[in-house]
């Protein structure tokens, strides 16, 4: 983890954290699995945020995803950054 900026205390930096971001994420799809995204923003004091449905021209960074075999979404509707090669 990079070192916290000057006008950020050590909490907020930790809470301002990816790490952080997808812990919350592991939790919301733990509690209910489907789709849940990380998004960048430019804001420091949120550079990321957890949504469960990002628009469409969200900086996604990453997407947790259920899938099922039923599903007739798969994998057209995901956004160009979770169809990228891994």
């Amino acid at each position: 983890m990079p070192a916290p900026s000057a006008y950020l205390s050590p909490k907020r930096h930790l809470l301002c954290s990816r790490e952080n971001a997808q812990r919350v994420a592991s939790r919301l799809f733990d509690a209910r699995p489907g789709r849940v995204s990380i998004v960048r923003t430019d804001n420091p004091l949120q550079p990321f945020f957890v949504s469960r449905s990002p628009a469409r021209d969200a900086r996604v960074e990453v997407e947790i995803i259920s899938w099922c075999a039923p599903c007739s979404w798969w994998p057209s509707q995901l956004s160009p950054a979770a169809r990228l090669p891994r």
